[in-house]
């Protein structure tokens, strides 16, 4: 039998890499010219020797992934370096704990969840302010000083009288900052036309609800009030409605509205007009339900418990929305600017590069 040449070629996986395994042939003798050598034999042994290796499964090595650096705490106590970055731009501390004593005073050591949840309302306020900014400046609009005091102006007005005068330096600080934010949001949603209303909005918002834009019903009363706190127990609260009850008791046997006022404590207010739409809505709609000369019943309000005389009421009408026209379209901004201010706020913050550089 005739010696050949075999080559296995056995690939084993050691370590990573291939290595080649050769059988030397027993002697020198070379295959016959002419005659096929036996590769089927050869791919046989081959095949039976690798069927008998097991493959080698290496260790597959995992990298941990490395948390990043947790971030300091807010220290209002030291207020030094920034806060928080938008576009590049820095907020300090000494501004942000500044502006954030003015609402929720001075950080308590531990810091208090309420005082926590201050802060983190604070820092959406600045960077939606900032992102406004910086996109009204691309828009190349601005809020003037003088828009931002006619603003605080009318403001100031609308508070109750007395109140104005007690607001300080910071706290009048504080007003305008608000005011001017959202000057320049609506700067830049007129800018970019979403504050426009088509006459189709405006007919459909009218023919919804005509009476809101016409022209309300008015009572005219005389108020009788036992006052009350804020906040008063329920056998105190039932006490002083049993007072207000004996006394509408008494003005419907004849018995004069001052005797009786003063005998169950309740104190005469001046005569005023009360219009629908307008505070204590409850009491309003019970005095239009009445008569010139009748009496509510005790109606709970946010000053303690009242009963009216009615004097006189005018009922409402409503009024062509040629009429009305400026009336229903602030209505409809009013509604629409709440959608627009979200969208475009959501916008702005998705586009946004803020940067924290304490944890709050």
């Amino acid at each position: 039998m005739r010696k050949t040449w075999i080559a296995l070629g056995i690939v084993a996986v050691i370590s990573g890499s291939a290595m080649l395994w050769l059988l030397q042939p027993s002697d020198g003798v070379a295959p016959v010219a002419g005659e096929a050598p036996a590769v089927q034999e050869d791919a046989e042994v081959v095949k039976t020797v690798a069927d008998k290796v097991a493959p080698v499964r290496l260790p597959v090595a995992v990298t941990a992934a490395v948390a990043p650096p947790a971030l300091p705490p807010l220290n209002c106590r030291v207020a030094a370096g920034t806060v928080f970055l938008v576009g590049g731009e820095a907020v300090t501390a000494e501004f942000f704990c500044a502006e954030l004593a003015k609402v929720a005073g001075v950080q308590p050591e531990p810091m208090t969840p309420a005082w926590r949840a201050q802060a983190v309302a604070l820092r959406q306020q600045v960077v939606d302010a900032m992102l406004v900014r910086k996109a009204l400046d691309a828009e190349g609009g601005a809020v003037s000083v003088e828009q931002v005091d006619t603003a605080l102006g009318e403001r100031l007005g609308a508070l109750p009288q007395g109140t104005a005068t007690q607001l300080d330096a910071a706290s009048t600080a504080l007003v305008r900052r608000q005011l001017r934010a959202r000057l320049e949001l609506a700067k830049l949603l007129q800018l970019r036309g979403q504050s426009l209303v088509s006459d189709a909005e405006l007919l459909a918002a009218y023919q919804a609800d005509p009476a809101r834009f016409g022209q309300p019903g008015v009572a005219v009363v005389v108020p009788y009030l036992l006052r009350l706190p804020p906040t008063v127990a329920a056998p105190e609260l039932a006490a002083a409605r049993a007072k207000a009850e004996q006394f509408v008791a008494a003005v419907s046997k004849g018995e004069g509205a001052d005797t009786a006022a003063k005998s169950a404590g309740l104190a005469a207010l001046p005569k005023t007009e009360m219009a629908q739409g307008g505070a204590e809505a409850e009491l309003v709609a019970a005095a239009m339900q009445l008569s010139a000369g009748q009496w509510t019943a005790p109606v709970r309000t946010n000053v303690g418990w009242a009963v009216v005389q009615v004097l006189e009421v005018r009922q409402g009408k409503e009024l062509p929305i040629d009429q009305v026209r400026d009336q229903v379209k602030a209505f409809v901004q009013g509604k629409q600017g709440l959608a627009d201010r979200e969208r475009a706020l959501a916008e702005l913050r998705a586009a946004a590069q803020v940067v924290d550089k304490v944890s709050l």
